[in-house]
């Protein structure tokens, strides 16, 4: 049978090789045409960004830990913010990569001088993510706008990492109470090699489960603690 919907002609199998009923059919879809109650297509076009997000945290989401659950309560109200009515068919890739650097532009509501972690728009971009994960699933879009979108390399905003010199070993030895004094840092490496060298055969543990290095190669014994 052959209808007219939004102004295109569409072909569709009755399937079913009786005229009489093939009529019964091509009637009753016109008069669904006619009423408004025929839809064709994915349920994403006439389906909001913010209809998706109620569904998904009362379907989802309410499963979750508390602490995941005022997670996505917050994340999802950033993302309705920018993606506001739009129906799902209309977000694209290239949309998502869009959020994602207006959010890393965006100054941080803790302090307002340096602009939102890129670890932050991460978490959001996984909940985005999850979310049209979650209508695929539904069927309500064919394929997720988000999957494949590159996050922000979060090391590099980690602060850069040195040892302690000396000084600062040594005073905070002095500082901490008689009994909790830290072992220091290279009384731990030389433990490490000791445990490291019986091990490999280079040394041999005690009776008394100390780690005897022998004299050839470090004239010295260590304790063997775990």
């Amino acid at each position: 049978m052959s209808f007219t919907v939004r102004d295109e002609r569409r072909f569709q199998s009755t399937k079913t090789s009786s005229k009489e009923i093939a009529t019964k059919i091509w009637k009753k879809r016109d008069g669904e045409i006619a009423l408004g109650l025929f839809k064709i297509g994915w349920p994403g076009e006439r389906m909001t960004f913010a209809e998706l997000c109620d569904e998904f945290r009362s379907s989802h989401s309410s499963t979750l830990s508390v602490n995941s659950q005022r997670n996505h309560r917050m994340f999802s109200k950033h993302l309705r913010q920018f993606f506001g009515d739009r129906n799902l068919i209309e977000i694209h890739r290239r949309m998502v990569e869009e959020y994602r650097e207006y959010r890393r532009r965006q100054p941080s509501q803790r302090n307002p001088k340096i602009t939102v972690k890129g670890a932050t728009v991460n978490r959001e971009l996984e909940c985005l993510q999850c979310m049209f994960q979650f209508a695929v699933t539904r069927k309500y879009i064919a394929e997720s706008p988000a999957a494949g979108v590159r996050h922000f390399d979060e090391r590099r905003e980690r602060p850069a990492k040195r040892m302690l010199s000396v000084e600062e070993e040594q005073r905070i030895f002095e500082a901490a109470p008689p009994s909790e004094k830290p072992i220091s840092l290279s009384q731990s490496a030389r433990f490490q090699q000791a445990n490291w060298q019986c091990k490999e055969g280079l040394a041999d543990y005690t009776q008394e489960g100390r780690c005897f290095v022998f004299p050839d190669l470090q004239s010295a014994m260590y304790s063997a603690r775990d």
